[in-house]
């Protein structure tokens, strides 16, 4: 009986698992990351975010109002 062999394929997986993290590893990717994180759109985004997150713990009814008072 012939035992199967697990590394045949591992120049295959190998390339794969690269081209799945490259992207994050490219020298431009903090750049990109950071201008991404400056643009209006998404202070805007995090701005409402907060907003709606006030606004739920200071309603009235919502449980953690209930334990604060």
């Amino acid at each position: 009986m012939m035992q199967p062999n697990f590394y045949s394929n591992s120049d295959a997986a190998m390339r794969k698992c690269r081209e799945a993290i490259a992207p994050s590893l490219h020298p431009a990717a903090p750049i990109v990351e950071m201008q991404l994180m400056r643009s209006q759109n998404y202070l805007n985004l995090v701005r409402s975010q907060q907003t709606s997150f006030r606004r739920f713990l200071l309603t009235p009814g919502s449980s953690v109002t209930r334990r604060l008072s």
